[in-house]
């Protein structure tokens, strides 16, 4: 009797020893995320950030100290929140929903992971590998669950969702997600952080350009500190679709809404391609989501304002539209393919590699030869307009002067790489670059990169060019916004290379196994190589054979189910690396809240100064005084080791006293500047006198 009851014991205790372990660790977790969101709240945003970078003043970070707070003083809370949140979710899973326990563990371990990386360090470089170390116990817990899920046998919902349910969830995703990163990158600009490289220069931009005395052209003085379009440094025409708003609104205004809103409203041409290549609306949310979570999209968003922002929507349209057939479509692909190309002159680059692509991938060739000769002709006529109004290369010698020295002309990038490629592998794989190819490639999986299709690769190439091959720091920086247009052609990979690893009989979602059996009698438009037939995708020298066409069937729903984990652990993945990048712009927030009263001196300070006056400007404060015709950067004034070289004199100096200011005070003073108007710490405001030097740039 003592026996049988034992045995039952010990077969009860088996049974639930999985769900009670599951309990045990969602509500460890649970309590964990609730310190630390404590702790979050509760950290003064001036330890928060240090002006430029997220930094303690001590060095120390939140996660370094939590752990004793916890030991020390909340130890019995932290018993009994664990064990009551273990049980309730234990109670909830056995009697009501038994699914409970493996959704509250990855969404535990994804509370946890996104605050204790956004609290793991003072630098953003730091938080980068605890970013990675959390990507990988991502993929261990998905596994964890689905194991779970096998040995429990719990039901599966094999039905699609709706299409009315796909497209409110993307909606609502874009509409929060945009809110979010509009009130950060407001308050950034707000609380005078926004650096006059580049939210200064468009902005004065803008200013002139709806500005009838400067012909509505984009004149700028604060770039190179001399009279100059902004076209003579990047040829970007279609900025002139944000110039209307400008009239109404502040220019600053409509940066902030302008770089948030067109640089997720690229999700709803990537929706619309996962459908035109027969994903299940299941999936084709899952790829939408990862755009606006994307790191290349969310961090660059909420940085300064960019033309490139225009990348990645205007990309995705024309890859959309190359899919379709009919003369209005083949027509738009061009549209959208031009407007690409008007964001600025190395644009060219994606549109011809595009190109390439419809034309060795989708077999398109007449589409794909007239794309790559209207990509090659609009690269070369902006190249000479830059060329006539000022540019003579020194951009290209900044960005690939590793590469190319002194040479200029992009012809000197193909000759170098002919006789030297060794150079351009050495560069590629730098430590630097890997951890960034690394931050582009883990949020989506690698999957980009799983096919079988050589043509594909076609589309990694700017992303090797642009983001790898050159020598200039922020373009293999996730914080800016040059991995746009890379960014946007990784994303469409990973739609491409998701339908071809669904493409199988036996698949989760019963809509897509539709879909796909469609598309198996009748091929997609424009799209042979998704619809190639099974016996193609996998080794079968004999398709009649029921043993092999059973061993093809469990192959297939191996893959499928292997594509549908890769897609949740990019989720993780993305969330994970986001949050490593996050801190540098939601702290800006707490900071604009603690400081008002700072920005309000700020304002009337800077309100007080005469327009028509010259004006030379610390960075944060030169992006408010865009319109000021005569705008020079006091960037150009550089302070290394206490030495100041004051390159341009103008009527009056604004310094910002909250950084390192002593030095150009004094040395202004040594030229008979006068102080009108000081707030230590916050301004300083110098006015010329009769006996400085005349207004101009000084002489060497």
């Amino acid at each position: 009797m003592l026996k049988q009851k034992l045995d039952k014991f010990l077969s009860v205790a088996k049974k639930e020893a999985m769900p009670a372990c599951f309990s045990l660790i969602c509500g460890w977790l649970v309590t964990l995320s609730t310190f630390l969101i404590k702790e979050t709240i509760a950290k003064p945003a001036e330890e928060a950030l240090s002006y430029t970078s997220v930094a303690t003043k001590s060095g120390e970070t939140l996660v370094d100290g939590y752990a004793d707070i916890i030991v020390h003083e909340h130890l019995w809370l932290f018993i009994f929140l664990l064990i009551g949140v273990a049980a309730a979710l234990f109670c909830v899973n056995k009697f009501l929903y038994k699914k409970t326990l493996i959704i509250a563990l990855p969404v535990s371990f994804l509370v946890y992971g996104f605050l204790a990386i956004y609290n793991s360090s003072s630098s953003v470089n730091e938080r980068a590998f605890p970013a990675i170390a959390f990507i990988v116990l991502a993929a261990l817990v998905i596994l964890l669950c689905a194991n779970y899920i096998k040995n429990q046998r719990l039901p599966i919902p094999t039905n699609d969702i709706s299409p009315k349910c796909a497209i409110a969830v993307i909606i609502v995703a874009f509409v929060a997600l945009s809110a979010i990163y509009i009130y950060m990158l407001w308050a950034k600009t707000a609380s005078y952080s926004a650096p006059g490289f580049d939210m200064g220069i468009f902005a004065q931009m803008f200013d002139n350009m709806t500005d009838g005395s400067h012909s509505f052209l984009p004149m700028v003085t604060c770039e190179r500190n001399e009279l100059l379009s902004h076209f003579a440094v990047h040829f970007s025409p279609i900025l002139y679709l944000l110039a209307p708003f400008c009239f109404i609104f502040n220019p600053l205004t409509v940066m902030i809404f302008a770089q948030i809103l067109i640089a997720f409203c690229g999700v709803f041409p990537l929706y619309l391609i996962c459908r035109q290549l027969k994903l299940s609306y299941i999936k084709s949310t899952v790829i939408s989501l990862l755009y606006l979570l994307y790191p290349a999209m969310s961090s660059g968003a909420c940085s300064e304002f960019h033309e490139n922002v225009f990348l990645a929507p205007l990309i995705l349209w024309t890859l959309y539209f190359s899919h379709k057939r009919g003369a209005l479509n083949t027509a738009l692909m061009f549209v959208f393919a031009l407007l690409t190309l008007m964001v600025k002159e190395d644009a060219a680059l994606y549109i011809g590699f595009i190109a390439l692509f419809i034309f060795f991938s989708q077999r398109q060739r007449l589409k794909g030869v007239g794309m790559l000769a209207m990509a090659v002709c609009y690269f070369l006529i902006a190249t000479h307009i830059m060329v006539q109004i000022g540019q003579s290369g020194a951009m290209l010698n900044d960005r690939y002067g590793n590469i190319i020295g002194q040479n200029e002309g992009y012809s000197s990038l193909i000759t170098a790489f002919l006789a030297n490629p060794a150079l351009y592998a050495a560069e590629m794989f730098s430590a630097e670059k890997l951890v960034y190819a690394l931050n582009m490639l883990l949020p989506l999986a690698f999957l980009p990169l799983i096919t079988r299709k050589p043509s594909r690769f076609l589309l990694i190439a700017p992303f090797i060019i642009i983001n790898l091959v050159t020598g200039w720091q922020h373009q293999y920086d996730l914080g800016y916004q040059y991995s746009f247009g890379s960014g946007a052609l990784l994303l469409y990979l990973t739609a491409l290379n998701v339908a071809e690893l669904s493409f199988a009989p036996s698949l989760i979602c019963k809509d897509e196994s539709r879909l796909q059996k469609s598309s198996a009698e009748s091929e997609p438009i424009n799209n042979k190589e998704i619809s190639e037939p099974i016996n193609l995708m996998f080794d079968n020298d004999d398709v009649s054979d029921k043993n092999a066409e059973k061993k093809i069937s469990s192959k297939n729903k191996l893959i499928n189910n292997l594509t549908v984990i890769a897609l949740i652990f990019a989720i993780f993945a993305s969330i994970f690396t986001m949050a490593g990048r996050m801190p540098a712009q939601s702290n800006y927030v707490k900071i604009y809240n603690e400081n008002e009263e700072t920005y309000e001196i700020i304002e009337d300070t800077l309100s007080k100064i005469d327009r028509s006056k010259s004006v030379l400007a610390s960075s944060k404060y030169l992006t408010h005084l865009y319109d000021v015709d005569e705008l020079y950067s006091a960037t150009y004034g550089i302070v290394t080791d206490k030495i100041v070289t004051i390159n341009y004199f103008t009527d009056v100096v604004v310094l910002d006293a909250r950084g390192l200011v002593d030095t150009i005070v004094k040395k202004y003073k040594l030229y008979r500047y006068e102080v009108v108007e000081e707030h230590e710490g916050i301004i300083i405001v110098l006015e010329r006198t009769e006996s400085s030097p005349p207004v101009g740039p000084a002489q060497k």
